[in-house]
């Protein structure tokens, strides 16, 4: 992984950038890229990369930006494409001549050939910039799932992007003012959905999209997306059990290819011990796995990740520590770029500097859970249908007191958070209740932290809307209301927090996260699965947990799902009354509500504002 960076002058192709404002742009990137360095600049055009040496680690032969000699064509690419010594071997045979084994010549020759249709070739993550002089065109392109970013400005006539926002406020007399809508949507879920962003002139390219400059016009094109009109799979469970695991081996193979040290993250999760149990048949049992563990913590998951790299005989890496969330934040301050409140991402920040001491690989089993069904709101989906036909006077008058007075009896998360997510969310209506659930900050609590004028600016403006819009589209096609919600997830939760957390947090550190869940044949079998292979019941992510059931440690198959968080003990506070998100009053941790979520945001607000 890279970080790439650039601008284009699509008016008069006249304005060329100072080398000590572009060297700015691209230095600022610096910890996505501490491999090397490259620039190329003529008038109207400049791109810029930092690069993290993955394939073909020479230095000078396989730099960026890398051109075409003789055809004018220029390339700035973060990302991996995991198929490339088969389109290398189809392109040669077409007559192209490589200088490199690596997967950026590649992506290079594919536009050569195939021009804007190459996407359909590619199998990886990536984002880059193409430019194109003899066509006067610069093309913009994130890859299907959006596992990298990249971010944009239609400024003043000029095209400036990319891998971080940072790298865009060097650009000379770049404005930083704040976007209410961005804003809004972050205190409503934590983070800032694609294509906004917290800063009103930048934008994100959405997952799967491409932005094309020529001769002046500006094309958006959505390349891929999730088909909404498709045909379930037949077969016995067996045979379906059996596909999947072919299948996830060979995702997990593919994403194994580098030149470098390559691990894989390990936690007493079923998606890490899968994707490790294929590295372990694939790399016959020298697998180097990573975990962390933290102290007087109820997410805790250490000891449960030693039991599964027993079972699966891997090498462990470990350590448990006890976290100063005061200085942790203040060491992530530099590496967020926009407000941002995934309370795993201090964790993960952590567990990623630990692994990349050792590696500058590793595979994680992000995607698994929206693309398989494996959190508790897909229950929640269907117990709110039945929910709803209980008269709203019962709801009110009997249910919700009987919920609040029931005494809560520990566990990771209280009944009575649970219970009140449901409830709050069930009055949402279909859709709405879906959103609702991975709301933190409902608009009630919203309302008396805004301040008048800025609810002014935001008066029409929904966020629950543009989550829950792809939920309605898709019970329009004729989905079931699970593989509804699970497009939402695939196209909305899981591009703009589980995976910028994970991007954020391993660049940070030079580490390269691959995703095999998100290979693209394995999303198109998980796809069109039937539901019962999903959630059968009371079982989520059904299908995987038949496919590892009979290595899987029997102590943890029972465990709930926990995710890699912190506990709210870690956030020092002192105790105020408070009516919590959810209409249960009681007495609460101000950082239960606050502290948890905001610990990034806290440091970025001055940003906003300077």
């Amino acid at each position: 992984m890279c970080g790439i960076v650039g601008y284009f002058d699509y008016q008069k192709l006249g304005f060329q950038l100072s080398s000590k404002k572009f060297n700015q742009m691209i230095d600022s990137m610096f910890h996505r890229g501490p491999d090397g360095r490259g620039c190329y600049q003529e008038p109207g055009i400049g791109l810029g990369h930092r690069r993290l040496a993955i394939l073909d680690i020479d230095g000078d032969r396989a730099g960026q930006p890398m051109a075409a000699q003789g055809h004018g064509v220029w390339l700035t690419y973060n990302g991996e494409i995991y198929n490339y010594r088969e389109l290398k071997k189809e392109l040669a045979t077409l007559g192209h001549n490589f200088n490199t084994t690596s997967d950026t010549e590649v992506l290079l020759h594919a536009y050569l050939e195939w021009g804007l249709e190459c996407l359909q070739k590619l199998n990886g993550i990536f984002a880059f910039a193409i430019w194109d002089k003899p066509k006067a065109r610069l093309w913009l392109v994130r890859d299907p799932f959006g596992v990298k970013p990249l971010f944009f400005s239609d400024w003043k006539d000029k095209i400036i992007f990319g891998s971080e926002i940072p790298s865009l406020f060097h650009f000379p007399g770049f404005p930083k003012e704040y976007d209410p809508f961005g804003m809004d949507s972050f205190f409503t879920f934590g983070y800032v959905p694609a294509p906004m962003t917290a800063y009103k002139n930048i934008k994100q390219l959405l997952p799967g999209e491409f932005l094309l400059i020529e001769h002046g016009k500006k094309i958006f094109k959505k390349y891929w997306d999730l088909p909404l009109s498709v045909s379930k799979l037949n077969g016995s469970d067996n045979e379906l059990r059996e596909e999947f695991k072919r299948l996830l081996k060979q995702a997990v193979e593919r994403q194994m290819v580098s030149d470098v040290e390559l691990g894989a993250f390990l936690s007493s999760g079923k998606d890490s011990f899968a994707i490790v149990q294929a590295m372990q048949e694939i790399n016959k049992g020298m697998t180097t796995a990573f975990s962390m563990g933290f102290n007087h913590n109820k997410f805790d998951e250490l000891d449960g990740a030693k039991l599964s790299a027993a079972a699966l005989g891997v090498e462990l890496i470990s350590s448990r520590m006890t976290i100063d969330v005061d200085n942790l934040i203040e060491e992530i301050n530099s590496t967020m770029q926009e407000p941002f409140a995934d309370p795993s991402g201090l964790p993960t920040y952590l567990l990623c500097k630990m692994a990349s001491q050792h590696v500058k690989v590793v595979l994680g089993g992000d995607g698994a859970d929206e693309l398989l069904g494996g959190y508790e709101v897909y229950k929640a989906n269907d117990l709110a249908r039945w929910y709803r036909k209980i008269p709203n006077i019962i709801r009110e008058r009997f249910i919700r007191p009987l919920v609040s007075a029931i005494p809560d009896f520990g566990g990771k998360y209280s009944f009575q958070e649970k219970a009140g997510r449901f409830m709050y969310g069930s009055k949402q209506g279909f859709g709405r209740d879906h959103s609702s659930w991975r709301v933190f900050m409902p608009s009630h609590i919203k309302k008396k932290l805004y301040k008048p004028e800025f609810s002014k600016e935001i008066k029409d403006f929904d966020p629950l809307e543009i989550y829950s819009k792809p939920i309605h589209r898709a019970r329009e096609h004729g989905l079931s209301i699970l593989d509804s919600c699970l497009y939402a997830d695939l196209t909305f939760y899981l591009p703009n927090d589980m995976l910028v957390k994970v991007d954020r947090m391993s660049m940070a550190h030079g580490l390269e996260v691959r995703v095999p869940f998100l290979d693209p044949d394995l999303v198109d079998f998980c796809w069109r699965l039937p539901d019962k292979m999903k959630v059968c019941g009371s079982k989520l992510k059904f299908l995987l947990r038949e496919a590892i059931k009979d290595t899987y440690p029997k102590e943890l198959q029972q465990q709930p799902k926990s995710g890699f968080n912190l506990d709210y003990d870690t956030f020092p506070g002192t105790e105020v009354t408070f009516n919590n998100s959810f209409c249960f009053p009681r007495k609460i941790q101000a950082e239960e509500l606050f502290g948890q979520y905001h610990f990034m945001m806290l440091s970025y607000m001055s940003r906003l504002t300077t």
